[in-house]
């Protein structure tokens, strides 16, 4: 599927009113019109902002625990789309007492939408960063995602180096790869309140294929970043 994905990770739990409120007035206001919402697919319900928020911010039980053999925690997701926009959201959390649990957000644009509001689209992406207290998060085209997959999740290892990169120094930290964030040559490199973000070139579409770009820089954060391992 040809398509331009931006994805945040957090630990935040983050079905707030507040937080709903703030991810889709941002959207509206971008001039994005949500046009079906849901829990699962096929998405049924129309759009209003106010089932939205309800939806959002809605909650399950989750987290099972093997000893108790009981849930013990809550879970929460949203899903929706934006025909005109090509746009698909999807948004998962889990709230568990015994671990730490990372969360997700996912906007997947189409590739020619995305290019058409690259720059508007990124700033959105900032500011969702901000909003959801983003650990980790990146925009790249699905097949640069796809051909770095790894199994194990973004606490375990570094998924990827991708056209758009944010780490948390905290993340930078758990990874142990400030250094090589650092040192190494971007083609533009932001500093942000609570991390960084790092681009890889100025046109996403540079990174559709296997490139220089991308194996530089694989080359020079080091193998072992990308490989899942556990963590105490």
């Amino acid at each position: 599927m040809s398509e331009i994905m931006l994805v945040i990770f957090t630990y935040q739990t983050f079905n707030k009113n507040y937080i709903a409120e703030n991810f889709f007035d941002t959207l509206s206001e971008s001039g994005t019109i949500i046009s079906k919402i849901g829990l699962t697919e096929p998405l049924k319900i129309k759009y209003s902002r106010e089932k939205a928020i309800e939806l959002w911010c809605s909650e399950t039980e989750g987290c099972y625990d093997l000893e108790l053999e009981k849930m013990v925690g809550k879970t929460g997701c949203f899903m929706g789309k934006a025909e005109k926009q090509a746009l698909f959201i999807h948004s998962h959390w889990w709230e568990c007492p015994n671990k730490k649990a990372l969360n997700f957000i996912i906007l997947s644009f189409s590739v020619k939408v995305f290019l058409q509001k690259k720059w508007e689209l990124t700033s959105i992406f900032k500011h969702y960063i901000k909003l959801f207290n983003g650990e980790f998060g990146y925009i790249t085209h699905r097949f640069s995602k796809d051909r770095q997959h790894i199994t194990g999740t973004p606490d375990l290892r570094l998924p990827g180096v991708f056209w758009s990169n944010y780490y948390s120094n905290e993340y930078l930290a758990l990874m142990n790869c400030r250094e090589q964030m650092e040192s190494f040559d971007w083609w533009k490199k932001e500093d942000m309140e609570e991390g960084t973000m790092a681009f890889l070139s100025e046109d996403p579409k540079e990174l559709v294929e296997p490139n220089y770009l991308e194996e530089n820089a694989r080359q020079h954060f080091g193998e072992e970043v990308f490989l899942a391992k556990e963590r105490t």
